[in-house]
């Protein structure tokens, strides 16, 4: 009888992944890609002693348009002139606005730079909040794209209000879609080393989420393991659920994707029903 239970469960938990269908995305995404023009992309410099909410603004700076030397293509450059000013690049209109469908997304761009490329930082400016992000982990040399991938929901590299290393008030999803729902400003470093360097700036997208699906749910010894798709830089959270009749789904584990295919296993339990989702964020 334990054998033909084990069956059951499984089925149940196959029909659960395969009865869900595959979804596109429900918007479009929005792109710069520099080939042409800039765009309507600006720079403006803001004062790094002050990166509070809002950001303090010193003024407007200098934006080239270069029709080569981009990833590939044209790309848009500024030049840092050191000291506490720092350039950023500003999105114009078509990023702005209500922009709650792209929350759980991903904002990818590519940079470089003349002297080497040191991270990257973006604030989301919008209802009286700001957010920061900034992710330091690669170190790439001068005049070396990186691709770049910042998720539109709660995640490490995220700060409310305020951008320093003693900041830990990472926001939360009411932040985030707070903010989202009048972007009124976003902007991406263009200051990537120490010293006087130019910053380049290229692809830059922003996409809504793309809703997983389960696939090849499989029982191997006492665990049980599937697959999902995932996009880079994309939040993904998986949860379980022993009675689809109530609303009681416990968290699991949460990963950023990589845009590779992830595998969740976990132990099986012949004692109870199991059922398990991957939201997107």
């Amino acid at each position: 009888m334990k054998t033909k239970r084990n069956l059951i469960q499984i089925c149940l938990l196959v029909a659960v992944a395969l009865l869900t269908p595959a979804k596109s995305k429900a918007q479009a995404d929005i792109v710069s890609t520099f080939d042409t023009d800039a765009d309507g992309w600006t720079v403006e410099i803001l004062d790094s002693t002050f990166l509070g909410n809002p950001p303090r603004v010193l003024g407007p700076g200098p934006l080239s348009y270069n029709s080569t030397g981009g990833n590939p293509g044209g790309c848009i450059s500024t030049v840092d002139e050191s000291g506490y000013s720092e350039p950023h690049f500003v999105a114009p209109a078509k990023f702005l606005g209500n922009k709650s469908a792209y929350y759980g997304g991903v904002l990818s761009f590519d940079q470089a730079d003349n002297l080497y490329d040191w991270g990257n930082f973006v604030e989301l400016i919008g209802n009286g909040h700001t957010l920061f992000y900034n992710d330091d982990t690669l170190f790439n040399a001068a005049n070396t794209w990186t691709n770049w991938f910042v998720p539109l929901a709660p995640s490490p590299g995220w700060q409310l209000d305020g951008y320093s290393a003693a900041n830990t008030n990472m926001p939360t999803a009411a932040d985030f879609q707070l903010v989202l729902s009048n972007l009124q400003e976003l902007n991406i470093s263009g200051d990537l080393a120490n010293g006087n360097d130019n910053g380049y700036l290229d692809n830059v997208r922003m996409s809504a989420a793309i809703p997983a699906q389960i696939q090849s749910p499989l029982l191997a010894g006492t665990n049980f393991t599937f697959n999902f798709s995932t996009v880079s830089g994309q939040s993904y959270t998986v949860q379980q659920n022993m009675n689809l009749a109530t609303t009681n789904w416990i968290f699991c584990t949460n990963i950023i994707g990589n845009g590779s295919l992830y595998q969740f296993q976990t132990p099986f339990s012949s004692n109870h029903q199991q059922f398990f989702r991957v939201s997107a964020p």
